[in-house]
């Protein structure tokens, strides 16, 4: 019996010993399986920086030929430039020339023109002097027969007892206001011929009397009677309105210079707001396209993605047009792929967006659930480049993804009908699947 029972402790030995090495076994191969996923997708991932390698050789190759064409392009071009410029050189030498020539030719020609025209000239004008003053002395003859006529039946005056000099130099004198009214300085007046003189002409005076214009006396005559008629009766309440109405002009005035002023300030500002908007836009966009690149390619495993202006004239007010390709599909609009990929070009945005200006705290609600194994793999593999700057929050029932975070929340019914929340931090959870005490919320 005692042999019995050693031999059954030995076995009992044995086959603890038998399920830590099948224990570890299991381990391992779960180990060569994660070895062998990391492997492909190490691979998948040399293959796409080769094929970006190899295109991008292609474009250097590229660049390279057009730059050895500009260069035969640009040397050629300095042998024409420096074949007009000898030409122009020779034309311009040519035109100095005919330009001095050309010069003498009018000096010439003008002194020539200068003499013929003055003695013409001279002509004419004595001609046309002779002619004036025959008509002028025959049209004054007239008109003082007729004025002379006129005077004397409207008037019942005598000539010969005026001292017509005095009266006209009477009417000359300017008008002596008694009376001063603000803002009446520019009152329409008649003009005066004689500007500011004196009450009493001298002889010298007299004699130095323009000839008269007796048509333009008259129709001054005419001008004031008709103004004196015109003005009507006196109206003593015009000055007060006329105070009343320039104060609220001055006051009307005022105010439109402050809204021109303000106006102009206003307009200011919002070309400087537009200005400085513009700038950070297409900064901040062209960050975005280039990330957005980036992380779509990652998260696709090598597809490409692009965003694009759909007016470039005007990028405030245009809208983006999101340009997505998956691997093996030709480059189309986001709205034209299947919901896992409008969800994967989605969340390659939001962290193109997050790459320019990190957010603190992000919350996804089952945005894997469209997602394949492999995708999911990606999906996680991208997030966890992102733990340094945001803390996520995810709502999901992929295993995949649970494993990757570092707590877990959710809700159990041990008991029907009566439902638990259950947290867990995985680094409280020891190897073979227990919770240390006191660790557990």
């Amino acid at each position: 019996e005692k042999d019995i029972a050693l031999v059954r402790e030995h076995l009992e030995t044995q086959r603890e010993s038998l399920a830590n090495v099948r224990l570890e076994l299991a381990e391992k191969r779960q180990l060569v399986l994660s070895a062998d996923e990391a492997i492909e997708r190490a691979q998948g991932e040399r293959a796409g920086l080769e094929a970006r390698i190899s295109r991008r050789n292609q474009e250097i190759n590229s660049i390279e030929e057009q730059i050895q064409k500009y260069r035969v392009d640009a040397e050629e071009a300095e042998a024409k430039a420096k074949e007009i410029e000898l030409t122009q050189n020779s034309v311009l030498a040519e035109l100095e020339t005919n330009k001095a020539e050309l010069k003498e030719l009018d000096l010439f020609i003008l002194t020539t023109d200068e003499g013929l025209s003055a003695q013409r000239n001279a002509l004419k004008s004595s001609e046309k002097s002779l002619n004036e003053i025959q008509v002028s002395l025959a049209e004054r003859r007239t008109q003082t027969s007729f004025l002379k006529e006129r005077i004397e039946t409207e008037y019942q005056l005598d000539l010969t007892t005026v001292d017509w000099q005095a009266e006209y130099w009477e009417a000359g004198n300017d008008l002596s206001m008694e009376f001063s009214i603000e803002g009446l300085e520019d009152f329409d007046l008649p003009a005066k011929k004689g500007g500011n003189k004196t009450s009493e002409p001298t002889e010298e005076d007299i004699e130095a009397l323009p000839s008269l214009d007796w048509e333009a006396v008259e129709a001054e005559v005419n001008e004031c009677k008709g103004r004196i008629t015109s003005m009507g009766p006196v109206n003593v309440d015009s000055i007060g309105e006329y105070a009343d109405l320039k104060e609220r002009y001055d006051f009307l005035k005022e105010q439109s210079q402050d809204l021109w002023e303000s106006k102009n300030l206003l307009v200011k500002s919002i070309d400087q707001i537009n200005a400085t908007s513009l700038s950070m836009f297409k900064e901040t966009f062209d960050q975005v396209r280039e990330n957005f690149i980036y992380t779509y390619d990652k998260l696709s495993g090598g597809g490409t993605a692009d965003l694009r202006l759909i007016d470039s004239e005007d990028p405030l007010e245009s809208g983006i047009d999101i340009i997505a390709r998956p691997p093996g599909t030709r480059l189309k609009n986001v709205t034209l792929l299947s919901g896992g990929q409008r969800t994967m070009t989605a969340v390659a945005l939001l962290f193109a967006i997050y790459l320019v200006k990190p957010s603190p705290f992000c919350v996804l609600d089952e945005v894997d659930a469209p997602f394949d194994e492999a995708n999911i793999g990606r999906f996680v593999t991208v997030l966890n480049e992102f733990l340094d700057h945001s803390k996520f929050v995810i709502v999901t029932h992929s295993k995949k993804t649970m494993t990757s975070a570092t707590t877990l929340y959710g809700v159990t019914m041990q008991e029907s009908g009566v439902s638990k929340q259950v947290s867990i931090r995985f680094e409280d959870v020891s190897d073979n699947g227990e919770i240390n005490d006191g660790e557990a919320a």
